[in-house]
């Protein structure tokens, strides 16, 4: 179970860091490289989302958005 919480993306190259959290455990940030945990590597950081590697195996996990605040009053 991996969230990603919040990212600084460099662009469209992939680098940056990411706000990771693991299984309930406090988020940490992570950079474009380095393992997130035992067989798991942040590969890609994204301006929406990064990109996992699993052993081989890639997944993109996005950053939740919150939907916006419905009822907004309108100026009379």
């Amino acid at each position: 179970n991996i969230r990603a919480l919040g990212v600084i993306a460099e662009g469209s190259s992939g680098k940056g860091v990411a706000l990771i959290g693991i299984e309930g455990q406090p988020a940490r940030p992570v950079r474009a490289g380095d393992s997130i945990a035992p067989g798991i590597v942040l590969a890609e950081v994204q301006k929406d989302g990064v990109v996992i590697d699993r052993s081989g195996a890639r997944q993109e996990i996005r950053i939740a958005t919150k939907p916006a605040p419905q009822g907004i009053l309108k100026a009379p």
